[in-house]
């Protein structure tokens, strides 16, 4: 009798095999017929209930399987993966837990518990179980690619890249591995590799639209912007309703110089899918850029929206909606970096004017400069994005951010002042470097910075070789004062030894640290030039004449076919005509310092 069960239980077997899973079943309620507790005949039909997506079916068989032997770890593992399906997590570590206790050697139970705790977010712990079900089965690719992508969300990118070949030499045509080692390659910030895996990717599955989405980011972040375009379009052919192609298209055309069309893409997005932050917030930029101050600021709001672009501050005073301020406390907190705290610091008049009392959050550095330019407002250090209810923090009528106030104060270009500065740079620490700056000869004092840019994209676009301004360096009369912020004794040193040109620097000048005597330092300059960088800011604020070094697409705030600059009258901006050609702008420079000198 045994024997014929056990035949019949195998015939079940081979028939849920087979995909025949409705002949399986009746096989199965046969031998439970016979034998209600017959443990492999509950374990098929809770397989067969899970292929079904049954899975409170599937739970029950294996409950029942379970009341007959409680210390089958396998059944266990099978009903923690059914629980695991049907979205009840914490059951289904229970299970997995209870499995490995009973047989620490189990390696699907370790392999589901890794993958519950990775979609749980729980990357450790997922990282450890997927380690122990390597140990367990090394050939496993399915585990070493699943660890790879453990390691990378946990920014451990060097054994992501480890585990991730070990599944490629496993299974080398496997796309999802591909593209899994480009984006580590991306993230580590190795483009050309990134995009021969996205390109592999492409190869192994020509529709891989996502594959095709980051190969064109990759592209972008090289500047290979043609490339990117086409890869975005092709892309579209697959799946033209994407608001993430579109809205990467539209940022591609915008920094090839055809916001018009950019524009067309960043809308399309929009219409297909109002809710979604990332084209609004380029298509601000889009507008601002194109000189739309009122469009471009009322989307720059959904700047908020992007995920993990900018902290909200939910501070619980009620927004200001631009309303009159009279006879009400405002507070005004900061968001963004330095330059764009000055840059936006530029419309504090305008809400003082207004209110009883203005109070000005903003970052520690540019405490004692608010404060001294601005003796209306109180002046406070800038709290964590995560406090919402800080001890000590002020009572006010209504909030809001500083680069929301161009809203109310910016709607077109009559309504920025003509004052050539804004901020008060301390006069005794001026003397100062006036008294160091004459010590070094006669001759105009030129502070240079030639580095800027907070991502390695930006730095590619905005950043000019230092070796590369050797023909001003190359005109007499002129003392040089290094004003670029970070680490650059190097080149310092490379470009005395090469040239002979000595740019002065100090040790206590920390543009970084002190900014209060760096913007004392800079307002005892004759002229800075620098590029797009928070340099930039301090002295167009201060209303030291600065000439700022443009890449072809620039900065949505430095707007497109203009030399001027509405929000610093000293400001003198030089563009590249065609991506990544620097020479024209350095001759054009030169040949307007060799004037200047003489002025």
């Amino acid at each position: 009798m045994k024997k014929n069960i056990n035949n019949v239980v195998e015939s079940a077997i081979e028939h849920c095999q087979a995909g025949d899973l409705k002949r399986s079943e009746a096989i199965c309620y046969q031998i439970l017929e016979m034998q209600p507790d017959n443990l492999r005949a509950l374990n098929i039909l809770a397989i067969i209930y899970a292929q079904r997506s049954e899975y409170d079916s599937a739970i029950d068989c294996l409950k029942k399987a379970l009341n007959v032997d409680p210390s089958h770890a396998n059944l266990l593992s099978n009903l923690g993966h059914a629980y695991f399906e049907k979205g009840d997590l914490k059951n289904a570590i229970r299970c997995f837990r209870k499995a490995i206790k009973l047989n620490p050697q189990l390696f699907d139970a370790h392999y589901r518990l890794g993958t519950v705790f990775h979609q749980k977010g729980k990357l450790s712990e997922a990282i450890t179980s997927y380690r122990k079900a390597l140990s367990l089965n090394p050939d496993m690719f399915e585990v070493s690619y699943k660890l790879a992508l453990a390691l990378k969300n946990s920014g451990k990118l060097d054994e992501a890249l480890k585990f991730n070949q070990q599944a490629a030499k496993v299974n080398p045509n496997s796309p999802e591995i591909h593209f899994n080692m480009a984006n580590i390659y991306r993230e580590k910030g190795q483009i050309d590799e990134a995009i021969t895996f996205y390109n592999n990717v492409i190869q192994l599955s020509p529709f891989h639209t996502m594959a095709m989405t980051n190969l064109g980011m990759a592209l972008q972040e090289k500047q290979l912007l043609d490339e990117a375009i086409a890869i975005y379009q092709k892309a579209l052919l697959y799946d033209p309703d994407s608001v993430i192609i579109l809205n990467n298209l539209g940022t591609a055309l915008r920094d090839k110089g055809q916001p018009e069309e950019a524009l067309k893409y960043f809308q399309k997005a929009i219409k297909l899918k109002r809710s979604f932050a990332l084209p609004h917030y380029n298509l601000s930029l889009t507008l601002l850029l194109m000189g739309q101050l009122k469009k471009g600021w009322k989307e720059y709001e959904w700047r908020w929206k992007v995920e993990g672009l900018f902290s909200p501050r939910n501070f619980s005073h009620p927004q200001w909606d631009g309303s009159s301020l009279k006879g009400k406390s405002i507070l005004v907190y900061s968001e963004q970096g330095i330059g764009d705290e000055i840059m936006f610091a530029s419309c504090l008049r305008g809400v003082i004017a207004q209110a009883d009392l203005c109070t000005v959050e903003c970052d520690k550095r540019l405490m004692p400069l608010f404060a001294r330019s601005f003796p209306e407002i109180q002046v406070i250090d800038r709290f964590a994005a995560a406090d919402l209810s800080p001890s000590g923090f002020p009572n006010a009528d209504v909030k809001i951010a500083l680069g929301s106030l161009p809203k109310f104060l910016r709607p077109d270009f009559s309504s920025f002042p003509q004052d050539n500065s804004f901020l008060i740079p301390d006069s005794h620490k001026v003397e100062h470097w006036s008294r160091r700056f004459s010590e070094i000869g006669s001759g105009l004092k030129i502070g240079i910075s030639w580095r800027g840019g907070n991502n390695p994209t930006a730095q590619l676009t905005r950043s000019i070789i230092l070796e590369t301004w050797e023909s001003l360096f190359s005109i007499p009369g002129i003392h040089w004062i290094n004003l670029q912020y970070g680490e650059c004794s190097k080149e310092l040193k490379a470009i005395k030894e090469k040239f002979g040109i000595i740019i002065h620097d100090w040790e206590d000048a920390d543009s970084l640290k002190d900014l209060d005597n760096f913007a004392a330092q800079i307002a005892a300059l004759d002229l800075v030039i620098s590029v797009d960088n928070s340099t930039v800011h301090m002295a167009g604020a201060l209303g030291v004449p600065v000439w700022v070094l443009l890449p072809f697409a620039p900065d949505w705030r430095w707007m497109l076919n203009r030399s001027d600059s509405p929000w610093y009258p000293t400001v003198t901006l030089f563009r590249q005509p065609i991506h990544g050609d620097w020479e024209p702008v350095i001759t054009e420079v030169r040949k307007c310092l060799k004037s200047y000198k003489t002025i």
